[in-house]
């Protein structure tokens, strides 16, 4: 038998509402998420590496060391590690966030942000992790991804 959870969300909630100390689910049970993450247009990835020209970080590299499979970043990508971007979209201080990012600023409320990884596998994740964690930071931008990344960005696979 499978069982569809919504999301993520949902294992918190049945934790939360049952007082479960410990809440593992088990491998028969399937956790799916309507939400696709969003794909960013060449136009758009444009747009985002001429803001980051000017010190506003819109497009962003999300891969870590570890995970560069491609040596390339799309255009003029900054480096923000997944598991970093949503704390530092939100608990940086503008000054900090400058300090840490080689002088670029966080873009305006209401602004494109793309994200890109090899493939886009771990950009889609990202972007997905942004929508079911932090519904604030998720409205506060507009998060798409590079689907097929690096790799198909440059025609690399």
């Amino acid at each position: 038998m499978t069982v569809f959870l919504p999301n993520s969300n949902f294992q918190k909630v049945l934790i939360r509402r049952f007082n479960f100390q410990s809440f593992k689910i088990p491998h028969t049970i399937q956790i799916m998420s309507s939400f696709k993450p969003p794909n960013a247009t060449k136009q758009e990835i444009e747009k985002a590496a001429q803001s980051n020209q000017q010190k506003i970080l819109n497009l962003i590299d999300c891969r870590t060391p570890d995970k560069i499979k491609y040596d390339k970043k799309i255009i003029n990508a900054v480096t923000v590690y997944s598991n970093d971007l949503i704390s530092d979209f939100n608990n940086l201080s503008a000054k900090e966030f400058a300090e840490k990012y080689d002088g670029y600023k966080l873009p305006e409320d209401g602004s494109t942000v793309i994200v890109h990884c090899n493939t886009g596998n771990g950009s889609g994740k990202l972007v997905t992790r942004i929508f079911e964690e932090d519904q604030e930071l998720y409205k506060r931008f507009v998060f798409k991804h590079v689907e097929g990344g690096v790799r198909d960005y440059y025609g690399l696979g």
